[in-house]
């Protein structure tokens, strides 16, 4: 195949390839550090899909729209749907020199270039079910203080694997939770200080969620979509969405096609539940949300929480990313009628993928 010159990306792109590629490093990726940076340096032939890259519009890096992960994506469905044999070859368990991967990428940006940009048109939907790892915690504690069973409302929910978190086995280490022979296994660092009560359970009376855009998973294609965003090189990700993905098939989750603010103004539009306690839930997904659009879903989660009480309380428990690092912030605003305002506290701070969790809450200790 003739492939036009390769032209490099423009300042603003290339940056957002080599954030990315740092990222992808400190969350233990080589491949993706490679290829990103690969990318970055170097970038790729000129076309279309290109000029959609260099001219994007928007916020192309992580924090906005994601693009590299989006271009990651494409490549891996290619790899993973046989699409692509010279992708194929230089994608793990296989190893190869940048100038071969280079190669394969410059071909296939060209040849697949209108399923690449089909492709571009969406987030990244990783449903990154080893975050459950993040949640546990909160949850415990907050059913230490409460005992009560928990009405479960999420956005950004992708395809609503992290709603069936009761059904998963956690291992922290110095201590576990859950069915040992669950098909999902997380195995996360716990760091910081003593954990929070850890023998109790988790009862959730409803499950809800909301995406712009739902990731089917009825099919072995579209379940294909949510494993094309797993990096290719981790295979313990691997393992554990698919442990998800037949949990799923017992354990449907309840995810509409909703915008998060438009999802939360209707669902929230009535008094939180007696004898339940009310959970907004989300992860690393508020930074897909226009500011206006942040704030509409905070005043409905405010105005909801505000006739919050003590036998039916209101949390909205988040893990996303802030203006720290390493890693995330967990964090919880609880609302239960007690105070004039509600309580915001950072709980931790973890891994992005849920391999580690420095814990520094004392809600729910014994």
């Amino acid at each position: 195949m003739n492939i036009p010159q390769t032209n490099l990306l423009g300042e603003g792109a290339a940056l957002a390839f080599e954030t990315q590629s740092q990222a992808c490093g400190r969350m233990g990726s080589p491949f993706m550090e490679k290829l990103c940076a690969l990318i970055a340096q170097n970038g790729f032939a000129a076309g279309a899909v290109f000029d959609r890259i260099n001219h994007w519009n928007g916020t192309i890096g992580n924090g906005g729209d994601a693009v590299p992960l989006r271009l990651a994506g494409a490549f891996h469905r290619l790899v993973l749907g046989d699409a692509d044999a010279g992708l194929k070859s230089v994608y793990p368990p296989n190893n190869s020199s940048d100038a071969e991967l280079l190669s394969a990428v410059n071909q296939a940006v060209i040849k697949h270039a209108d399923f690449i940009l089909e492709y571009l048109k969406s987030a990244p939907q990783t449903n990154e079910v080893g975050r459950s790892a993040l949640l546990l915690p909160a949850f415990l504690s907050l059913n230490a203080q409460y005992g009560m069973p928990f009405s479960l409302f999420e956005i950004g929910s992708s395809a609503g694997l992290n709603q069936n978190l009761p059904h998963f086995h956690y291992d922290y280490g110095s201590w576990q939770w859950g069915d040992a022979a669950s098909p999902v296994q997380l195995n996360c660092e716990w760091r910081g200080e003593q954990p929070p009560v850890t023998n109790g359970d988790i009862h959730f009376s409803k499950v809800q969620g909301c995406d712009l855009a739902p990731v089917p998973i009825s099919t072995d294609k579209q379940r294909m979509k949510l494993a094309s965003y797993v990096w290719p090189d981790q295979t313990e990700r691997y393992e554990r969405l698919s442990g998800a993905l037949a949990l799923a098939s017992k354990f449907a989750p309840a995810v509409d096609a909703c915008q998060a603010a438009e999802w939360l103004g209707e669902k929230l539009s009535t008094a939180p539940e007696d004898g339940v306690h009310s959970i907004i839930m989300h992860t690393v997904m508020w930074q897909y949300l226009s500011k206006d659009d942040q704030a509409l879903c905070e005043a409905h989660i405010n105005a909801f929480g505000a006739r919050a009480h003590a036998r039916a309380p209101v949390s909205w428990l988040r893990f996303e990313a802030d203006d720290n690092s390493p890693g995330g912030a967990l964090t919880l605003t609880h609302f239960d009628g007690m105070s004039k305002t509600p309580r915001t506290s950072i709980l931790a701070r973890a891994d992005f993928h849920g391999r580690w969790i420095e814990w520094s809450s004392n809600l729910g200790k014994a």
